[in-house]
């Protein structure tokens, strides 16, 4: 049974779960640079420029983070404050998400 592409297939419901090293996390890049943006020291909870709601597009999507459960397909964007703190806000509702995906599809499993 050892082949070069082994992968565990999870057929029953109760063997769903949520990890973080399922998850893909999305830093925006610098088109100039080719790397991600740099941002100064700060705690993460103040947006860069502008009232909260009212910056430019430039300054949110330079800031946006993208996490995305890879199994489910399913991704949460967020890009309210700086990318660190916005990569645990995605990565809380992410899970919120994934879990109540699981929920849904053990659920009709089970019924069927």
């Amino acid at each position: 049974m050892s082949t070069d592409k082994d992968e565990l297939v999870l057929s029953s419901p109760k063997d769903w779960t949520f990890n973080e090293d399922d998850c893909e996390v999305i830093y925006p890049i610098n088109p100039r640079t080719g790397k991600s943006y740099r941002f100064p020291a700060l705690n993460g909870e103040y947006p860069l420029e502008g009232k909260p709601g009212e910056e430019s597009e430039g300054a949110r999507a330079a800031r946006v983070v993208t996490v995305q459960h890879t199994p489910t397909g399913i991704a949460v964007a967020e890009d309210r404050f700086l990318p660190y703190r916005n990569k645990e806000i995605a990565m809380k509702l992410l899970k919120e998400k994934v879990l109540e995906w699981i929920d849904r599809n053990s659920k009709s499993d089970s019924d069927g």
